[in-house]
């Protein structure tokens, strides 16, 4: 009896193998993140102890939250715009769904049943809905050895948690730290992180960077940017002297300032009065001019008027001030009899002096300063510009000299609005020229040479450059000298 009961458990016991090894098997991965936007497969297999899968007795349903997305093998077959089922796939115990641009909606607990009778099977697979920050820095522009506010923003990105940290030149100056993420009307989420920084010159030319911490990227996204330094303009006011009883026309020029954002007045019996516009040079900087037109009396001698800045970025304005000045009216007399006196001489001088007169301002060379632009790069094509200017110039020689050593030479020749180079270049240096014709200044003619190299710390860092001018028989010569210093961006 004993050994009968044996046997029978021993069969059951079989029995319930084989039946387990007939069961329906389901299999899901889960959660599955996707970007939005973007198709995303949610993943589910089976398994089934028979060994040909009759699809006439397989029926799949995908629901969402209750509602049915997609099916297979009912009496109606489903399938919604952006859901898909893949036939073929069915028939190797492939059930997975094909989601197509998915949404931030789209997001949460997906349920595939698998119905092969007479079993049944489920498995549950979340989605998860993600995208990644756009960076944007909105503070470049700063104010020298003052504290100035670096913003960075993160913007249309999900989940709404991101951390932000800073760096210079990749080292971290400040460390990652989750900011508040404001929601938008597209359900996405922006934030904001703010960044005290007291720049000094140390810092130009220097790369920063905003640094993006988020799960939708497998790397930290960044931004490298470089700061751009406000400058404060020179102020100049002209004339110095006024005539009185006359109109006349007082400047206030506004030179070499960065960035536009300027307002210039002047400033009479505290009335502002500003008309001008800005100008943008050809070294990268502005430069405005205000008028202030007035006929000064005796009774405006020592009157003080101010031309007024204010510029984006500085707390206090510049005010540059001018005291009305007049001439003496007793000088005028004297002035007048010696005036008439020297046009007399003049009249009875001998055509000698005048051809000799003529002579000595037709070799007369005029030499400008030279021109060096307000920001040198490393790097970077620099062009120093050196203007000469006559009645007569043809056969000038303009020289080139670095640091006393001559790099160029070049002839000028009028005919060909060309120059004769006799002096071969070193290497890294180029010149150009550029002629001028005044016909409206008595025919007077002005060649512009340009001296092209770029910029090195070890060859041009505090080096003097010299512009030489002189006339063929070198009994008259003429030079200006400047010093380089490597501070910013330059343009040629």
């Amino acid at each position: 009896m004993a050994a009968r009961a044996a046997e029978l458990v021993g069969l059951l016991t079989v029995l319930f193998e084989v039946h387990r090894s007939l069961e329906l098997q389901v299999s899901t991965v889960s959660p599955v993140e996707a970007l939005l936007h973007s198709d995303v497969v949610l993943p589910c297999t089976f398994s089934h102890g028979s060994s040909t899968l009759r699809m006439d007795l397989l029926a799949v349903i995908w629901r969402w939250g209750g509602t049915v997305v997609a099916s297979y093998g009912l009496k109606d077959d489903l399938s919604t715009p952006r859901a898909r089922l893949s036939d073929a796939e069915l028939r190797h115990g492939n059930a997975s769904l094909l989601l197509s641009n998915i949404t931030i909606a789209d997001q949460g607990l997906y349920e595939c049943s698998i119905i092969y009778p007479p079993d049944q099977s489920n498995g549950i697979v979340e989605l998860k809905a993600m995208k990644p920050p756009k960076i944007s820095i909105k503070s470049r522009l700063v104010t020298p050895n003052t504290t100035n506010t670096l913003q960075c923003t993160c913007s249309d990105f999900y989940p709404g948690t991101i951390k932000i940290s800073w760096q210079r030149m990749e080292e971290v100056i400040r460390a990652p730290r989750e900011e508040l993420a404001e929601p938008t009307e597209n359900r996405t989420f922006t934030a904001t992180s703010y960044l005290l920084f007291t720049p000094s010159s140390k810092d130009a030319n220097v790369t920063f960077s905003c640094v993006a911490h988020h799960v939708a990227m497998k790397q930290h996204e960044r931004a490298d940017f470089q700061l751009e330094f406000r400058r404060r303009p020179q102020i100049r006011i002209t004339p110095s002297i006024l005539t009185p009883d006359k109109e006349q026309t007082l400047t206030c020029d506004v030179d070499g300032f960065y960035p536009e954002g300027i307002a210039v007045s002047w400033v009479v019996k505290g009335e502002e009065i500003s008309s001008s516009k800005v100008r943008r040079k050809a070294d990268g900087n502005y430069r405005m001019v205000e008028h202030y037109v007035l006929t000064p009396g005796e009774t405006d001698a020592g009157q003080v008027l101010s031309c007024k800045i204010w510029q984006e970025g500085f707390e206090y304005p510049l005010i540059q001030e001018f005291t009305v000045r007049l001439e003496d009216k007793s000088s005028f007399l004297p002035a007048l009899i010696g005036a008439m006196s020297a046009v007399i001489i003049l009249a009875l001088a001998s055509g000698i002096g005048y051809l000799i007169w003529k002579t000595v301002q037709k070799q007369k060379l005029i030499l400008s300063d030279i021109i060096v632009p307000s920001k040198i790069k490393l790097g970077k094509k620099v062009c120093l510009t050196c203007s000469i200017e006559g009645s007569d110039l043809k056969g000038v020689t303009a020289k080139w000299f670095v640091n006393d050593a001559l790099i160029s030479e070049e002839v000028y020749r009028a005919e060909t609005d060309n120059a004769d180079q006799t002096i071969l270049l070193p290497a890294g240096y180029k010149t150009e020229m550029q002629t001028i014709n005044f016909a409206e200044r008595g025919g007077k003619e002005q060649f512009l040479s340009f001296l092209h190299f770029v910029a090195s710390i070890q060859e041009h860092q505090g080096a003097e450059f010299k512009c030489q001018v002189s006339k063929p028989d070198k009994k008259m010569s003429v030079e200006k000298k400047t010093n380089v210093h490597l501070t910013g961006s330059s343009t040629c």
